[in-house]
């Protein structure tokens, strides 16, 4: 009952907050793949991390792969939870919210720039949510107003737990990463392998959208996304981020007989508006398979 009535609370803010939050998230996080590789292997040996803000749900802290934060900084956000409990993606689906960061505490900090690693889909009552579970670490690269001068990072960050219920957490983390505890290495390792979750796009995607379209009439329309690659699909996810509010069913899949080619039909909805239908909508696709993931924005086209 609990997590039935956190589902619906989360569709009322939802409605409200939705469009805003896609705005937000679709233009600080499309072109942040791309420059994973290069700030992680500018960053130097030593670091600092930060406490550990622990309950009896899990528990996370800001940690940093160097010591000398001036110009770019790289930096991960390291969640832990209990067994049993998960945490949200940037669109976390049917139900739950997504985690809000606030860094206006910090000293000295021009931007800060969140990846996000692939998530992956939960199931609840019927509704389908997307997040993380066990472990998850976010990729952050922060930028100095001044060079010549450190960075004191403080992150609120307003983030929602759910098992048999949810619950929404609050944490205010700090990171003074002018102190070194010798954990450099380590920590690199770490923020490197979830930046390695990141989905892809472009060249660097390992898998390609080939066709895109949109059938049926509003209130029961589907898309049919088909996607190649060189390796073989096992059994494929794809997440569908819409700026407005619509919401998208289970993928159906269909494979070709070499498992190179894979055609995911996708019920679509609205929340608001039955009789609206997708076309001229701007949408995210995000196609995971194992630790690997592609990323595409489109438009789908007006008939």
């Amino acid at each position: 009952m609990c997590d039935r009535i956190a589902i619906l609370y989360s569709k009322f803010k939802k409605m409200v907050r939705h469009s805003v939050l896609a705005l937000s998230q679709f233009s600080k996080t499309i072109f942040a793949p791309m420059f994973v590789g290069l700030w992680l292997l500018a960053s130097p040996m030593n670091a600092a991390d930060g406490a550990w803000q622990m309950d009896s749900h899990g528990q996370l802290r800001l940690i940093s792969a160097q010591d000398d934060i001036t110009g770019q900084i790289s930096l991960g956000l390291h969640v832990q939870l209990k067994p049993g409990w998960k945490t949200y993606w940037r669109y976390p689906g049917e139900a739950g919210a997504p985690p809000l960061f606030d860094w206006s505490g910090s000293e000295n900090l021009a931007d800060a720039e969140i990846l996000w690693p692939a998530p992956k889909r939960f199931s609840a009552f019927g509704y389908d949510s997307f997040g993380y579970e066990k472990e998850v670490i976010w990729p952050i690269k922060l930028t100095a107003k001044d060079n010549a001068v450190p960075v004191l990072a403080r992150l609120k960050v307003d983030y929602l737990i759910c098992k048999n219920i949810c619950i929404p957490k609050t944490a205010s983390l700090v990171l003074d990463a002018t102190a070194d505890d010798g954990a450099g290495a380590e920590n690199r390792t770490l923020i490197r392998h979830f930046a390695g979750l990141v989905p892809k796009s472009g060249a660097a995607a390992p898998f390609r959208f080939s066709h895109i379209a949109l059938s049926g009439v509003p209130g029961k329309q589907l898309l049919v996304v088909k996607a190649v690659s060189t390796l073989t699909f096992d059994q494929p996810d794809l997440m569908i981020e819409s700026k407005s509010n619509f919401g998208f069913g289970r993928p159906v899949l269909t494979l070709s007989d070499d498992r190179k080619e894979v055609v995911l039909s996708v019920p679509v909805f609205d929340l608001l508006d039955k009789d609206r239908g997708l076309a001229g909508e701007q949408l995210r696709l995000t196609l995971v398979q194992g630790s690997l993931a592609s990323e595409q924005d489109v438009a789908i086209a007006t008939r």
